[in-house]
């Protein structure tokens, strides 16, 4: 006993440098993380400037999620007969010539609107594949007792990654141009697939050969494990919601700094850098949080968080100095970020501890399947809502809410195993 108590107490964000395995993983995810936030900002200058269309750019959205829906509990089987490390490395080379072909035929002129939709709905196929492999490798490349650190640098790192690729790409279009750019982000994708193919681990791969039969009996096993774990179900219901009532925050922050703080662009960037700011810090702080308080009352604190964090935004309208507004601004959405991490880091942690490595692929599929629908639901849900009541009173009921939902769970027994 007193051996093992050493161990984990040893255990740290420094202890991570002896995994080498966990490291490359991160450094694919750090690099692959830089070029999706390149492209975030390349891409949608390219879908603008060739069709003009803001209906366009909505529905390649639409069309991006539809092969994660189609495809994500497939995928989730499919991963099981077969190596992990290929599964990503192909897809990641997939994704890299489907962006690089996309920037060479804008390049000469020749990309036509209807080849995004091809594009993307290639892209997000081969990110439905990929997904379910790389939840699985994360168990094979890294103790379960080192998850709270893991993915805790983890987090934190894409975090960092994303500041740097947002900051970067404007320098990047201004040299190289919009498909320049987007040319780099396709070798990242390149570079990414070349670590992850490097990567040395102990794989779970059935024996026999998948058919139809088997996959079905496969996915079925999924579904079974699922709805008689409700440990694990209750985290998939709960990711797929900090989704849902994160989306009023995350889509109307232009109009939430136009219409309730009569505020220009710059009220934007005091939005943005706080946030991210409070999910690295958070990101940082979280094995230590759940070492004070559990990872039980660390989900409740990010949830009263957002909730209290929604609530005084929506209050913020009624201050008229210029300056305090906007320093008020940046402290809310700094402690809004810390919210979110430490539910969102909390549920990863816990899906990574409690599913059995057998059934990882294919609960991880059903996961990722819930939280990508819970986006496009929950901006369905807010656009009809921002028609019957103001933004400030959205935000106020979202705010209530989320906080009667975080405290109620005080009373359940389950989620109190995390």
């Amino acid at each position: 006993m007193k051996t093992q108590l050493s161990t984990t107490n040893q255990i740290c964000y420094k202890s991570l440098l002896q995994e080498k395995e966990y490291i490359k993983n991160l450094t694919a995810k750090f690099v692959s993380r830089f070029g999706d936030s390149l492209d975030c900002i390349a891409y949608s200058w390219m879908v603008y400037e060739l069709t003009g269309s803001k209906v366009l750019m909505a529905s390649l959205f639409a069309v991006n999620g539809i092969p994660n829906i189609i495809f994500g509990m497939i995928g989730g089987v499919f991963v099981g007969y077969h190596s992990k490390k290929k599964i990503m490395f192909f897809c990641d080379i997939g994704r890299g010539i489907t962006v690089f072909l996309t920037a060479i035929l804008f390049m000469l002129n020749l990309l036509k609107p209807w080849y995004l939709y091809i594009f993307t709905f290639m892209n997000s196929t081969f990110e439905s594949f990929r997904s379910p492999s790389a939840t699985s490798l994360y168990s094979m490349i890294l103790d379960k007792e080192k998850f709270d650190y893991g993915i805790s640098l983890d987090n934190t790192l894409v975090r960092i990654a994303e500041i740097v690729g947002y900051s970067m790409a404007a320098v990047f279009i201004a040299l190289i141009g919009i498909g320049g750019t987007i040319i780099i982000d396709s070798l990242t994708f390149f570079i990414c697939g070349s670590i992850i193919i490097t990567i040395k681990y102990k794989d779970l791969i059935k024996k026999e050969t998948m058919t139809f039969k088997s996959g079905f009996v496969d996915l079925k096993q999924g579904f079974k494990y699922l709805l008689h774990s409700k440990l694990i179900l209750y985290i998939c219901i709960f990711s797929a919601g900090i989704n849902i009532f994160f989306v009023p925050f995350n889509s109307m922050q232009a109009p939430y700094v136009t219409e309730i703080l009569h505020k220009g662009p710059e009220a934007l960037s005091i939005m943005s850098v706080p946030f991210l700011a409070g999910m690295i810090c958070a990101g940082i702080s979280f094995p230590k949080i759940k070492k004070k308080i559990s990872g039980f009352y660390t989900f409740i604190l990010g949830g009263s968080l957002l909730g209290i964090n929604y609530f005084a935004l929506s209050r913020l309208g009624k201050i008229s100095e210029y300056s305090f507004v906007l320093i008020l601004l940046g402290f809310f959405c700094f402690f809004m970020g810390i919210g979110v991490i430490l539910m969102n880091t909390t549920m990863q942690v816990a899906f990574m501890k409690n599913v059995d490595k057998e059934f990882l692929p294919r609960v991880a599929a059903t996961f990722n399947a819930l939280a990508l629908c819970a986006t496009p639901i929950g901006g369905f849900i807010v656009g009809g809502l921002c028609t019957v009541m103001s933004l400030s009173q959205l935000f106020m009921d979202v705010s209530i809410t989320v906080i009667i939902l975080s405290l109620s769970q005080l009373f359940n027994k389950e989620l109190k195993k995390i």
